[in-house]
């Protein structure tokens, strides 16, 4: 919250920010721009603190389009999550 409020200050010191602006979360994803760093993160996928859609396997897929949720770290996977054969 302090850094929010170091954020506000400056911006309105500056000139050239509304509150409105500050409060802004383009995506919907529960993260204000000033701190997102994925700025378009798909509809209703779960994010970090960073706005970044979660990989819970870390195959590349993010989960809301993984179809296979628990694919090993070193198996090249399809646009769908799933290990290729």
């Amino acid at each position: 919250m302090q850094k929010l409020s170091f954020f506000i200050f400056f911006c309105f010191i500056l000139g050239g920010c509304s509150l409105s602006q500050i409060l802004l979360d383009t995506d919907n994803d529960g993260v204000l721009n000033h701190k997102d760093i994925c700025k378009d993160t798909p509809l209703g996928a779960l994010v970090d603190k960073y706005g970044c859609a979660l990989d819970n396997d870390k195959d590349g897929v993010i989960d809301i389009y993984d179809k296979c949720k628990n694919t090993l770290s070193l198996d090249i996977v399809d646009a769908q999550g799933c290990t290729q054969r």
